[in-house]
Formats: structure tokens, sequence, C-alpha cells
């Protein structure tokens, strides 16, 4: 398996013949219903990429046999099983019994076939019997019929001309049947459904496991005839016909489960689906985020670092409120070592963090920011004052106190300068063991906001640092 150039985990979905590189779904995201006309393309080069579609991983049938034979007895399909074995059991003789027969067998394929159908869909759910019962495909039983009788007239027609032809065409004919029930299931065409030729197409298709298939599917259409074999000869004839009946609604069910698991497994090499997307159709506001920041990988990775800020800054005057995209902008530009752009862009970034309730990732991003560029600190008082009580919160105190120290000076207007203060005392106290600071602080507070609560809550804390002093003397 070839793996992504940037992303060696992820396998290759997209292949460029102009540079030969390889991308994953990360790199080049989105389906067709995202790409305009001639795209998605190389950001590399531009030249238009090839679509790998990943390999067929659907489970084989005959590994989840269990859900097979577990499908009839849940939902509608328990309804049709009890269905069988109560006008089998409760049938009358004559006419009449013969007409419930028939009907009930009508029903019976008609669900089956639709069972196909739906597990060809990848639907695990039984059909309504109502739908069934009321819907407009009334003739499916006699198309079923007619395919019998087609294999039959086709056999004889075969055995006119030489008796070996016509055993040739009997072993086809029986060797085909469930290519035929899942042909019929698909197209309700019963011509269809008798075409040699298809269903030649449809076992080649589906490939060794057909065998296999065929196999189960003679097994499993036995099942009514091997329980009542195991029945004693002298018995109820109403219960060995409920029973008859209901082992013959549950293995055909079972059966034609199987058939319609096979189709949605095979579908691609059988060629019953429309051709496959190209990868996976996303909103479009996903889709151009994750394109941005596929885009901005290959091109860091590139070192084509100008080039990523361009494909970010278009994103961003898109989606500003973006923040994969603003964290990807901040690591681009202290890649780039652009400190203005960076400080000026740090602070939309931590406002917007804030805003959307996300202080502890704004405190991380500050800080790997200044592992980047020491220095760096928003100039925003209020911003300031927000990530001081973030990071006070989070016992990070030390960047608290690089917040707030000296704010007196850079913004003696801001309006919530004493509670910043407030909090600076106790940083420093609590988390510094500087009392004596905390005791400066909480006299610039007193004055500041005298005659206010934050005046009273800084008097209280002031009383409990000095008990503190007077306790550490005595020691």
């Amino acid at each position: 398996m070839d793996v992504c150039h940037y992303h060696h985990r992820l396998a290759t979905r997209w292949n460029c013949p102009g540079c030969h590189t390889h991308f994953c779904a990360t790199c080049v995201p989105g389906g067709d219903g995202n790409f305009p006309a001639d795209e998605p393309r190389c950001v590399l080069c531009r030249t238009p990429l090839l679509y790998l579609p990943p390999a067929n991983t659907k489970t084989p049938f005959w590994q989840i046999s269990a859900r097979f034979f577990t499908y009839p007895i849940k939902g509608q399909a328990m309804l049709l099983v009890l269905l069988g074995a109560l006008l089998q059991g409760a049938a009358p003789d004559g006419l009449l019994g013969l007409l419930l027969n028939i009907l009930f067998y009508a029903m019976v394929i008609r669900f089956s076939l639709h069972v196909v159908e739906l597990l060809a869909e990848d639907n695990w759910t039984p059909p309504a019997l109502s739908s069934v019962m009321l819907g407009q495909e009334e003739n499916l039983f006699l198309k079923q019929i007619g395919v019998y009788v087609g294999f039959t007239a086709l056999g004889l027609s075969a055995a006119s001309v030489h008796p070996l032809f016509g055993l040739a065409y009997l072993a086809f004919a029986g060797l085909a049947l469930p290519a035929s029930i899942m042909v019929l299931a698909m197209t309700r065409s019963a011509l269809r459904a008798l075409n040699p030729i298809l269903l030649a197409q449809v076992m080649l298709g589906i490939g060794w496991s057909y065998l296999l298939l065929w196999l189960c599917f003679s097994v499993v259409t036995s099942g009514p005839f091997i329980v009542a074999a195991w029945l004693p000869e002298e018995q109820n004839n109403a219960l060995f016909s409920a029973l008859l009946g209901a082992t013959s609604c549950y293995f055909a069910v079972v059966s034609h489960a199987m058939m319609g698991y096979v189709l949605f497994s095979r579908a691609e090499s059988l060629g019953i689906t429309d051709e496959p997307e190209r990868g996976e159709t996303l909103l479009e506001a996903d889709y151009f985020s994750q394109q941005a920041l596929g885009q901005s990988t290959v091109l860091i990775r590139a070192q084509r670092l100008n080039e990523a800020r361009e494909v970010l800054n278009r994103a961003l005057a898109r989606q500003s409120q973006d923040l994969a995209l603003h964290q990807r902008m901040q690591r681009l530009l202290s890649l780039l070592g652009d400190r203005e752009a960076m400080q000026a862009h740090l602070e939309v970034y931590l406002n917007l963090l804030l805003q959307q309730g996300q202080g502890g990732k704004a405190v991380e991003a500050l800080q790997r920011a200044r592992q980047q560029q020491a220095e760096l600190l928003p100039h925003d008082a209020r911003l300031r004052h927000q990530l001081a009580e973030h990071a006070y919160r989070q016992s990070r105190h030390e960047l608290a106190n690089t917040l707030l120290v000296g704010l007196h000076q850079q913004a003696p207007s801001y309006p919530a300068l004493a509670q910043a203060y407030l909090l600076l005392a106790r940083i420093q106290a609590e988390g510094l063991g500087q009392l004596g600071n905390a005791e400066k602080l909480l006299g610039f507070v007193l004055k500041r906001a005298a005659g206010t609560s934050i005046a009273q809550e800084a008097q209280a804390f002031a009383t409990v640092l000095a008990g503190l002093r007077r306790s550490a003397v005595a020691n």
C-alpha cells in the first residue's frame, strides 16, 4: 500500500502525475461534491490529481454468517416467519388451501427479493410486510415463476439438440440460480435474469466466493427438508405444516440476505453501482477549512512558507472564526519569524478562544507563542487581565504574574485595573510567596477603588496577609 508523502501512517488517495507526489485525504480533503471543474490540483505543481480509490475492505459474507441466521428473527422478518407457520398450520384442504399456499409463497418471494435489494445497499432493516403485500410489484412472483419455467424450457430446447447440451445447460442453470435471483431482485426483469451471458458476468464478477455462496445457498434452501427429515414419521399434520411453513420462510430470508450482502460487497466489480465518488463530500465550511489546512501542510513541508501564508489568509478572510486555521497561522508566523504579524495575529486568536469559552487553550496558545518569542504579550489590557485569570486558575502563576505586572503603567486608564491588581496581589502572595509586594498592590487597590466592594475585598485580603506576617514572626 502506498502511503502519503506527508502523513506516513495514512494511505494514498491522490497521486500527482506531474511531480509524482502521493497525497492522503488529509492533504486533499473533500469529494466530488466540493471540487470545481478540473480540480483538485496538486498544490505544488498545479497538475490535476488522479484519484486512487481505497481497496474493498467490506467483510466477506462467510465471516458474518451469524448475522444472516439472526436476520429473520427480528422486525418484520419474524412476522413473516410466524405468518408462515400460522397459514401453513391452519390452511384448509382443497382449493382454498391451495390458493392460500400460492398467495403465501408469492408473499415470501416478494419479501425475499426485497431483502436482496435492501442488503445490496447495506440496509439491514427487514422490509415492512405492509409494503410487500400492498406494493406495486405484484408481478415479482410471476416473474420468479417465469424464470424457473424459462430455465426449464431452455434446458429442454438444449436437450432437443443433444442430450449433453441439455445436461450442460441444466448444470449451468443450477449453478447460476443465485445469480439469477440477484439479477431479478435488482433489475425486476425476468429476461435479464435468464440471460446466460449476464449471469456468467455476475458469477465471474463475484469471483471464487460465488462457489461458496452457491454452496451456502444450496444448504440453506434445503433447510426445511432437513428439518422435515428429523421429525418422527407419525405426527400431527397441522404441526408439521406449521413447522414447514416457518422453516421455509426462515431459510428463504437467510439465503436471500446472503445474496443481497454479496451484491453489496462486490458492487464495484459487478458494475451495479455508479462510479464511486472521489473522496468524501464535506459541508462547504468544513471543506474550505480542511482544504486550507491540507494545502498549508504540504507547502510548509516544502518550505514554501509565503505560499502557505497566502492560502491561510484567503481561508481566514472567508472563515474568520475558524480556530484550526488561526492555530495553523500562528505556527506559520512563528516559522516565518514575523514578530509584528505574530503579535497582531496572536491577539486576534486569543480573543477568539476566549469568546468561544476556551480560556485554558488560550493560555496554552500564549505559552507556545512565548516559547518562540519570550517577550511576546498581548497589548490589550482587558485581554491580558482575562488571560491572567485563566492562568491563575490553572496555577500558572509565573505567566499570570507576567501578564499583569506593570499594567498600571501600560494602561493607566483601564477601567478594571483595581480588579486586575487585586488578582495580581493574590498571585504574588499565594503563588509566588511575595507577601511584601502583595501588600503594596493591595494598598494601590484600596486607593484606586476606595469605597467600593473591590476595596472591601482588598481590605479583607490585607488582613489575612497581616495575620500571616504575625504568625511568621512569632515562629
